[in-house]
């Protein structure tokens, strides 16, 4: 389960909203909760494929190549447990129930 907590994906829309990663409840696909600003690692949506990013306090540090391998997808509303190789979605599965930090576009 720790695997599925470092890696997550989201996409975001555009850089002009101001936002930031917060460590969330996820409760079979839907958000639960958020609470604290997050630092880590996670797999996110940058420069239109999935790569593994450096968070520092809730804000995108850097991020490497393309990513191959599992993550958390927000997919039509719902977070599934899904496999990427190299930055593209190949498929997704059941719906994730655990802690992952998200993207929030509201403070």
């Amino acid at each position: 389960m720790k695997f599925w907590i470092l890696l997550f994906s989201l996409m975001v829309s555009g850089i002009t909203v101001a936002g930031e990663y917060r460590t969330c409840s996820i409760n079979h696909g839907q958000l639960s909760q958020c609470g604290l600003k997050y630092t880590g690692t996670a797999v996110i949506k940058h420069n239109g494929a999935y790569r593994q990013c450096d968070i520092v306090m809730g804000k995108v540090s850097g991020c490497d190549h393309p990513y191959s391998g599992a993550a958390v997808i927000l997919e039509a509303g719902v977070y599934r447990q899904c496999q990427v190789t190299i930055g593209a979605i190949s498929s997704c599965g059941h719906r994730f129930s655990g802690s992952i930090p998200v993207y929030s576009a509201s403070h």
